[in-house]
């Protein structure tokens, strides 16, 4: 087989070696924390950019432009902060956006009602009928131009969201002269959102396994894997199967791995959805009261922080600005549950259902095999089709190779303008620092509180049954997926991300301590060392190593 030359579409998101050399990339660890097949990439990182860069110039945010690449599957990003004057830049921004905060929600719930379902409901009904070569390339088109709507719609909301959290942050470091904000993120838990809403809908599903002795007995002592078939050779399980039926389409539109078309969706096999039930039926976890506990104490620091605070202008003003944050704070985990987890998955489907049509016309074997060639290639493929398996037997092999291999943290140097940025200041410096100390690990302080446990090293949700209660998670970072592991660990170190990630959302709503954004925190460490998390100082200490 002839080595298959990059198309220009392809050189639109593969990272050539000049521009490794002519400019600085870092991988994006973030939001893509392993490597990417072809067709995942082919619709991402454009629909990542359109929607980024459109609402950049739009919002006046102060970067110029920001590029995603694609290196060994890996994504990296090159980010060109804006010229000028950072504080007079937020003034611009805020004088455009804060008429918008009273309505952030508002603004979401009406693209998810007027765009993002209406589209979904197409979508699935595209994937469940027979498609032929033409009407396969057309969907597979339409798909593509609606990544680019959702992505647009994905940063119409963030954006204006993170510029009200800075604005409440600046008034929060006026009032108490403080630069620490981690008791400010304390008063934003306890708010219910859409991953949350699903756990409590699971947990409602386990506290009535638990009053039924076949169902305890299935869910105490059953390997996680063998309780959908011991489930439904019981009568109380049948039931129980029905019950978990209309949870399942409602929110099972979300997998282990939603940056990313391969991976099966809840809706296709409801083994996580079991797995967490079991989870919170082994570990005696009460959501309601966790949850009604956090929102107590979110309530009682804000009372606590208003009360010794002098009555002011500045101090009213933060009582409004807050009040819009807390309200708004839902939207970091909606738009995650109708876009970054919802639009794959539903995607995911819909190419299952192109494989088909390319597997009845012998262009390949398997409809898995679609996320083994590029966008440019499917459209080929569909036009003129011809058999494609060794290529794809090609792809397969180099994407078990690049989740073998560790990735480059960055590739060139940095320019002054980005070194000058606060934004990779923050990045390169908690690389520095972690490189400095062997016995120590540098992060961002997401979380208050200090724990002393032993680390579990966790790659993905089925990793979660080796989670015993205090033992510290260790991973590259969350999703809203993996919640539910909150609910056990004592503590949370990850790779990626910063004081607003989800790891670091979550680890506030479950007061746990947290360290984010090591970079080298499941190179480090491995499971059975012993650490101690300072989610105060953003510091992690090993104690002993195994």
């Amino acid at each position: 087989m002839k080595t298959p030359v990059i198309t220009e579409f392809q050189r639109t998101i593969i990272l050539s070696e000049d521009e490794k050399q002519s400019g600085f990339w870092i991988q994006d660890d973030t939001h893509f924390s392993d490597p990417k097949t072809p067709l995942f990439l082919s619709f991402m990182l454009p629909a990542f950019l359109h929607g980024a860069n459109k609402a950049f110039k739009r919002w006046k945010y102060p970067i110029d432009y920001i590029a995603l690449k694609s290196s060994e599957g890996y994504v990296y990003q090159t980010t060109i902060p804006a010229p000028g004057d950072p504080a007079q830049q937020f003034q611009e921004q805020l004088k455009i956006l804060r008429p918008l905060f009273p309505s952030l929600k508002e603004r979401l719930y009406q693209k998810v009602e007027d765009i993002l379902l209406p589209t979904y409901e197409k979508i699935e009904a595209n994937s469940r009928i027979n498609l032929s070569l033409k009407d396969a390339l057309q969907k597979t088109e339409e798909l593509y131009d609606f990544y680019l709507t959702a992505w647009e719609i994905h940063f119409d909301v963030v954006l204006p969201q993170g510029v009200l959290h800075e604005t409440l942050e600046q008034l929060y470091k006026n009032l108490t002269k403080s630069d620490d904000v981690t008791f400010l993120h304390e008063m934003l838990t306890g708010v219910m959102n859409k991953f949350l809403e699903s756990d409590q809908k699971l947990w409602e599903l386990a506290e009535q396994a638990k009053k039924n002795q076949t169902l305890s007995k299935i869910f105490l002592h059953s390997p996680a894997n063998h309780l959908q078939s011991e489930l439904s050779q019981a009568d109380d399980g049948q039931d129980f199967l029905s019950l978990l039926a209309p949870i399942i389409r409602e929110y099972g539109y979300r997998k282990l791995n939603n940056h990313e078309f391969i991976g099966e969706t809840w809706v296709e096999n409801i083994h996580e959805p079991l797995s967490i039930i079991q989870t919170f039926i082994q570990k005696d976890y009460h959501f309601q009261k966790e949850f009604n506990h956090v929102r107590t104490e979110r309530e009682h620091k804000y009372r606590q922080l208003l009360d010794r605070l002098p009555d002011s202008e500045q101090k009213e003003e933060f009582k409004q600005v807050y009040q819009w944050a807390l309200k708004a704070t839902c939207l970091r985990d909606d738009h995650h549950f109708y876009i970054d987890a919802m639009l794959p998955a539903k995607a995911r489907l819909l190419l299952l259902n192109v494989g088909k049509t390319m597997v009845l016309n012998q262009i390949m074997e398997n409809p898995e095999d679609i996320f083994f060639l590029y966008l440019d290639e499917v459209q080929q493929a569909l036009s003129k089709p011809e058999p494609l398996t060794p290529l794809i037997s090609k792809r397969q092999e180099e994407y078990r190779t690049y989740q073998k291999k560790k990735a480059p943290a960055s590739y060139g140097t940095p320019s002054e303008a980005q070194l000058s940025s606060p934004m990779l200041q923050q990045i390169m410096g908690s690389i520095k620092e972690t490189l400095d100390d062997t016995n120590r690990l540098k992060g961002f302080a997401a979380s208050r509180g200090k724990h002393t446990g032993i680390v579990k090293v966790i790659h993905g949700p089925d990793d979660a049954s080796k989670l015993e209660k205090g033992d510290i998670l260790v991973c590259k970072t969350t999703t809203p997926t993996w919640t539910v592991m909150f609910a056990v660990a004592g503590a949370v170190v990850t790779d990626a991300g910063g004081v607003l990630s989800h790891s670091g959302i979550v680890a506030r709503e479950y007061q746990i301590p947290a360290v984010v954004g090591t970079k080298v925190a499941t190179t480090n460490l491995k499971d059975g060392d012993m650490i101690t998390v300072d989610g105060t100082n953003g510091v992690v200490t090993i104690e002993k190593q195994k």
